[in-house]
């Protein structure tokens, strides 16, 4: 995990080398290990590091946490012997071999990073290099002999990018916060944006962001901008395969995948540092420590959320056997209400933008632990659930896509039910809500109506549906619109806010692309979600633990943490003129835990309510778009 920084502007109005020491100092939580500055003025003179005094036409910014070649010559920005710099975020895992192939065309190395590989790679191969990486990046790279900046960010956009446009002036950052600075505000608020999360949860499925201006060069994408005429190009250099469905038996498509897995974990192990997994005890994050295990990873350090207060969510026991079995030593930590009320303030400040609930401060806790045995790198399940359709909704549209064979629908409708925590009665419940769009936007909007002002509320437009949807287009919105991209944010902003990073090794690009070719029958198969996963856990692990029903990752108990947030911080919160734009008059965050309703409107709208009027209060928000 790392921080970068960059800048354009106009020689009429250069900024000074000050603003961009400033700007990097926002990223510091990402690179604590080094740092540095390089930029040039209209006349083309280099200005480099803290300090110094120049007006900069061009200016690009890191903060570096050293994963592999801990020495000060993986600094950056990197310059190679041609004179291209460099400021990249992330890891190629295949650097090692990279570097190999790179040999036998002449080139030379002089460090043991993956930073130099990539510059070199570029400099072997153009813009094509990005399609040799497995890995997660977002970087950019100043080409003076072509006099522009090329800019890249990995297949699923693991590592962030965001950039801006305003009066001659480019900016991009690792994240928003740098942006603002450079700014000298927070921009306004796109109400449009925000309203789709209040009432569908839907964000981080496009371009744009909650603040007006501020975008994403997407996952899977890079751009070339033009110096001289300010033009930037965009341009997808990956996409999921049109191939058709793999037509490979259950032997050879286990076979398959343990291989693609199993490398995929090998490589994520990669680095001169200690590596830990944070394993809940979930199929996921078990498969990863199992497929650890196996490729010889040595000692396996493992970091389990225990809730022995709320059995209802504590998988310990679950978490304990995989680690006992796998010859792992576990690590049990117990998230604390008083340090919840102190640090989800930080929490909230690092992410910048809405998070769905609670739980992620359990994984804030995790690596709060992680952190205090100096370790920088954690592996965990994250992407599962995307490839292997690991959600009770998919049921759905898997059920649905058995149309018209009435009989063969309510048979895996009934197996659905029984084998997952829905039970039948759930599981109808969920074909009639997740199965007509029009009925859940209108059941979405009736729960919030009397919350939101309703000028807010009419911008809010959905863009999932599970309604009549094939497994491909499932997949497709699932890994390449807001659903991944959304948690993806959440575990960056996450690590990041402890000097640390995650490896997913569920999105190799490779493993990914083998999953979407997949046909339902290895996904869901006699009412178990994530078959093939379930199989691969009882071949190497146990029944138990593959063939569990209940599915809750690292849970927290969010209605009362929220309750308690809201008595602890509510009353200052109501008095944010934000409120005013966002709650119906006579509408207080304050009143929202007291209502008679049910919990799902007493712990979702109370904690929406509560962290956007957090975030407003810790960032500024003041405008919104006009």
């Amino acid at each position: 995990m790392c921080g970068i920084f960059g800048f354009v502007a106009t020689p009429q109005k250069p900024i000074h080398s000050s603003v961009l020491d400033r700007c990097v100092d926002t990223l510091a939580h990402r690179g604590p290990d080094a740092e540095g500055m390089v930029g040039w003025d209209a006349a083309g003179v280099r200005h480099s590091g803290r300090g110094a005094d120049g007006q900069l036409v061009l200016g690009l910014g890191h903060r570096r946490l050293a994963i592999f070649d801990l020495s000060d010559a993986g600094i950056q920005p990197m310059r190679s012997a041609r004179g291209e710099w460099i400021v990249y975020n992330g890891e190629i895992y295949n650097f090692p071999e990279l570097r190999d192939e790179l040999r036998t065309h002449g080139h030379t190395f002089a460090t043991g990073t993956d930073t130099e590989v990539v510059l070199t790679a570029y400099r072997q191969w153009g813009a094509d290099c990005v399609a040799r990486f497995n890995g997660m990046w977002a970087l950019a790279l100043y080409d003076p002999e072509q006099n522009g900046l090329f800019f890249s960010r990995d297949r699923l956009g693991i590592k962030p990018f965001y950039y801006v446009r305003r009066d001659g002036l480019f900016c991009f950052a690792s994240e928003v916060q740098a942006i603002f600075s450079c700014l000298g505000q927070t921009p306004p608020i796109d109400t449009a944006e925000l309203a789709k999360y209040l009432v569908f949860r839907g964000s981080d499925d496009g371009q744009a962001t909650i603040y007006s201006g501020v975008r994403e060069l997407r996952g899977g994408h890079s751009a070339w901008l033009d110096l001289a005429t300010g033009d930037l190009q965009k341009r997808s250099y990956w996409s999921l395969p049109e191939d058709p469905d793999l037509e490979i038996d259950d032997r050879q498509v286990f076979e398959r995948f343990s291989e693609l897995f199993e490398d995929a974990v090998r490589l994520r192990l990669r680095a001169d540092v200690p590596v830990a997994i944070t394993l809940s005890g979930g199929i996921d994050s078990s498969a990863v420590t199992v497929a650890a295990s196996r490729v010889g990873a040595g000692e396996i350090l493992t970091f389990t959320s225990s809730f022995p207060d709320h059995p209802e969510i504590d998988e310990t026991d679950f978490a304990l056997e995989v680690a006992k079995t796998c010859g792992a030593r576990s690590i049990l930590v117990r998230p604390d209400l008083s340090r919840l009320l102190h640090e989800e303030p930080l929490l909230t400040k690092h992410q910048a933008m809405p998070y769905g609930s609670l739980s992620l401060y359990v994984h804030w806790a995790i690596l709060n632990r992680i952190q205090e045995a100096e370790i920088p790198v954690v592996l965990c399940g994250q992407g599962g659930d995307e490839l292997f359709v690991g959600y009770e909704p998919y049921y759905v549209p898997q059920i649905l896509s058995l149309w018209p064979n009435v009989p063969r629908m309510l048979a895996d409708a009934v197996l659905g039910g029984l084998r997952s925590r829905l039970g039948l009665t759930g599981m109808i419940a969920y074909l009639g809500y997740f199965g007509s769009s029009p009925l859940r936007r209108a059941t979405l909007l009736r729960s919030v109506r009397n919350v939101y002002r309703p000028d807010l509320l009419a911008q809010a437009r959905e863009g999932r549906s599970l309604a009549r949807t094939s497994l491909r287009e499932l997949q497709k919105q699932e890994l390449l619109g807001g659903q991944l991209s959304r948690l993806l944010r959440y575990d960056d902003r996450t690590t990041s806010g402890h000097g640390m990073e995650t490896r997913l090794p569920f999105l190799d690009y490779r493993l990914v692309e083998f999953a979407y070719r997949l046909p339902w029958r290895h996904k869901i198969r006699r009412g178990w979600t994530k078959y093939l996963l379930r199989r691969y856990l009882e071949t190497h692990l146990s029944g138990r633990v593959a063939w569990r029903k209940s599915k809750l990752g690292f849970n927290a108990p969010n209605q009362d943490w929220t309750r308690r947030l809201i008595e602890h911080r509510g009353r200052e919160l109501d008095a944010h003129p934000f409120g005013r734009l966002l709650l119906r008059d006579g509408t207080s965050l304050q009143a929202l835990p007291s209502r008679p309703r049910p919990d799902v409107y007493r712990g979702r709208k109370g904690w929406d309510v509560y962290h956007v009027l957090h975030l407003a209060a810790l960032l500024d928000w003041r405008d919104v778009a006009a």
